[in-house]
């Protein structure tokens, strides 16, 4: 495999080892980084997905006007999301990613 440093390399003039100060300086200073001409859409709704717990679900529920069973708590999510974590990461390991 490649390093994201080489992968980086073989598509932008670049030398060096890439840090995040590099990556960010570098995106800034080309088109990569121009958000000139973009506007928040006014029927946009900003929400608060900070909290590391089931708030920042909440907060998006609220603002999609979504509403969910009560029943849905950290274990119930973990039962559905975790066979699926480990069925991706066979897959990944299977097709060599």
């Amino acid at each position: 495999g490649m390093s994201f440093t080489d992968v980086f390399k073989a598509y932008h003039d670049f030398e060096g080892e890439l840090t995040e100060e590099k990556f960010i300086e570098y995106v800034l200073k080309t088109e990569e980084g121009a958000v000139d001409g973009f506007d928040d859409c006014p029927n946009a709704k900003k929400v608060d997905v900070s909290g590391r717990d089931i708030s920042h679900c909440d907060n998006l529920d609220k603002a999609l006007e979504l509403t969910r069973s009560k029943d849905w708590t950290y274990e119930t999510i973990c039962e559905k999301v975790l066979p699926l974590d480990v069925k991706r990461d066979e897959e990944a390991v299977a097709s060599g990613s």
